[in-house]
């Protein structure tokens, strides 16, 4: 009954966290559309080079203490919400202080980074990206709130309301302004829209818990406070190497290339990472986790079941369809992104299981062996990136593919090390030959999609590209029902979740 239970709201709150995370990429989609449009590759590139670099300082003030609040918030809310409350007071004064210090040290490396990267035009953008670290950081925090609540819907409505304000200001703000000040302009509009979602959030929160803001002792003992600085500490060093893993292959182009080609490849990772967002459920996962840390083990192999049946069919489509789409969204002067994109199309499936394992070793307090995998990882990625760059003096187009190669290879290292070590450790197995089905499913519909396309010689446009999306979706879920890999119990489980 309380398996039942904790996979309805999982899938309930999955719903929700999908819904949010669909509105986030359509939304975000359609913002980076329009501003890749007005700024061109060049000015797309110092636009994107300057919120990496912001991004960067970002996740050194999450740092694991969003983690740490859904984890220790979650564990004492239902038996000690005063205790919880302490929690949550101690954790935002640290967020606070680390938020407002990275955004002065942004302020006074602003020049020293626009000369070492050879860039001094994006000087002035990164001055104004220091209030995007401190509104971000605190938005981030709050926004954990809702899943510890178990209240993600709330969260998509904060996400409709956030995407609809920035695409409206950047259409307004942009036909008023001169051309020289839209990249500025775009990193102020973001600032304004999250303080609105920070409001928005905090109004929220005061309906489901006004708890919180009630005057309350800290009841914290100093071991309370090295019990949370402890796991704060090791879950901040993964996810700070997690981020670099997203952010640092800009940061190695920005050393190699021109601006045009970091605005390629960022056209290609926004879409990847689209996709591989709209299946990360870690966030529900691991206050989920931490509350039954020995009835949930093995549903693992069940939600990795299911990520892959629909992660995979995915990356084959982009596979078939990857140029068609860069020159629908970006226009055809983005073209040269297809390649990466193709490349790092595997990061659908990777990414989503890897944010599932990280939330199953961090509610089992596992997190030390992550640690050290993800810097060996990150190692790998840095080191053959240089390496490999320094001595073959490539091209800037074959350093994009080299870039996506090393990206793709470093995070699957970290992916198939974690699922070995949760199998031994923590006995939970994800059966990897639930992956293979989906895979020669996928095979079926490419290869069936494409024969079709030359043998007709079929010039490709929107309708055309939504028919085969369609009838390949259909001959995909045919060939799992055939080949076993999807059963009569896998829709009674679905249709029964679903039921109240």
């Amino acid at each position: 009954m309380e398996n039942e239970s904790n996979s309805k709201s999982l899938v309930k709150n999955s719903f929700w966290n999908f819904l949010m995370i669909s509105l986030g990429k359509i939304g975000g989609f359609i913002f980076v559309i329009l501003l890749a449009r007005y700024l061109l590759p060049e000015g797309f590139g110092v636009y994107n080079l300057t919120i990496y670099i912001a991004l960067f300082f970002i996740m050194f003030a999450d740092s694991g203490i969003n983690q740490t609040l859904l984890k220790f918030f979650t564990e004492n809310f239902y038996n000690d919400l005063r205790g919880s409350i302490s929690i949550y007071r101690y954790l935002f004064k640290l967020k606070i202080i680390l938020s407002v210090l990275l955004s002065i040290m942004l302020i006074l490396l602003a020049y020293p980074i626009s000369i070492m990267f050879h860039k001094p035009e994006i000087f002035i953008p990164l001055l104004f990206g220091s209030l995007y670290i401190l509104a971000f950081s605190i938005e981030s925090f709050f926004i954990s709130f809702f899943y510890v609540f178990k209240k993600v819907k709330y969260l998509a409505a904060r996400q409709l309301i956030w995407e609809c304000l920035r695409v409206l200001l950047l259409i307004i703000v942009f036909s008023a302004i001169n051309k020289s000040n839209y990249i500025i302009a775009a990193i102020l509009i973001l600032v304004f829209s999250t303080t609105i979602s920070i409001l928005f959030l905090l109004y929220s929160i005061r309906k489901i818990c006004p708890d919180l803001f009630k005057k309350n002792v800290n009841c914290l003992t100093k071991n309370d406070k090295q019990k949370l600085k402890g796991f704060w500490f090791y879950i901040g060093v993964l996810n700070i190497i997690n981020l670099i893993f997203g952010y640092v292959e800009i940061i190695i182009l920005g050393f190699f290339v021109s601006s045009t080609f970091i605005g390629y490849y960022t056209a290609a990772w926004t879409l990847i990472g689209g996709f591989s967002a709209l299946f990360g459920i870690s966030n529900i996962l691991l206050p989920l986790f931490s509350q039954h840390k020995d009835n949930l083990k093995n549903s693992i192999s069940l939600i990795a079941k299911y990520i892959s049946v629909i992660t995979i069919p995915i990356i084959f489509g982009i596979f078939l369809f990857g140029s068609y789409i860069i020159s629908l969204a970006y226009g055809y002067e983005y073209i040269y992104a297809s390649v990466p994109l193709f490349i790092l199309a595997i990061i659908i499936f990777e990414s989503p299981l890897t944010g599932m394992l990280n939330s199953l070793f961090s509610a089992n307090a596992k997190q030390t062996y992550l640690v050290r995998l993800a810097v060996f990882s990150l190692f790998i990625n840095i080191f053959l990136n240089f390496i490999i760059i320094s001595l073959v003096k490539p091209s800037f187009s074959i350093i994009l593919i080299i870039v996506s190669c090393v990206v793709v290879f470093s995070r699957m290292f970290y992916f198939i090390s974690a699922s070995i070590y949760s199998s031994k450790v923590l006995k939970s197995d994800l059966k990897f030959v639930n992956f293979l089905l989906p895979i020669i499913s996928a095979s079926i519909m490419f290869c069936s999609l494409y024969f079709f396309n030359n043998l007709l010689n079929i010039q490709m446009n929107l309708y055309i590209g939504l028919v085969e999306i369609i009838s390949g979706a259909i001959l995909y879920f045919i060939c799992m029902f055939l080949f076993k890999g999807l059963t009569k119990e896998d829709l009674i489980f679905i249709k029964n979740l679903f039921k109240k």
